[in-house]
């Protein structure tokens, strides 16, 4: 098995775009139509020549939210203590867990993902959301 970092979606770039992400990116989305292109850059570029947007890897990006805004986005996998049914019968797996400095964490156990990715995923996306410019 081939492991690979996972892109973020064009929804999460825009958000990123919008929260000030500018941060060198191996891809960027070309168009809305989600056409990912090799180019190392950056947003402010991709505004100087009229393109989409810089598509980090979710790792980045969760990065980027830890360093700049000292939030930190982690996945937890379900287990007895969270869900009992829903471990025993080994189903959906994954929940993401949001630390922000001086407020309470932020955890979404009411929607489970079937994948780590897809947890890191939405946990970037809503920890975008508490990002005030």
């Amino acid at each position: 098995m081939i492991m690979e970092e996972q892109i973020v979606s064009l929804e999460v770039a825009k958000l990123l775009k919008r929260k000030g992400f500018n941060e060198f990116c191996t891809f960027a989305y070309a168009d809305e139509d989600l056409h990912l292109m090799a180019l190392k850059t950056t947003n402010f570029f991709i505004d100087e020549i009229g393109i989409g947007y810089s598509a980090p890897s979710q790792s980045i990006a969760a990065k980027w939210l830890r360093e700049r805004h000292e939030i930190n986005v982690s996945v937890l996998r379900m287990t007895e203590r969270y869900g009992g049914a829903v471990a025993r019968h080994n189903l959906l797996k994954y929940f993401w867990h949001i630390q922000i400095p001086n407020r309470q964490s932020i955890v979404d156990v009411g929607v489970y993902y079937f994948t780590y990715e897809e947890a890191f995923e939405a946990g970037i996306k809503e920890a975008l959301k508490h990002i005030s410019l």
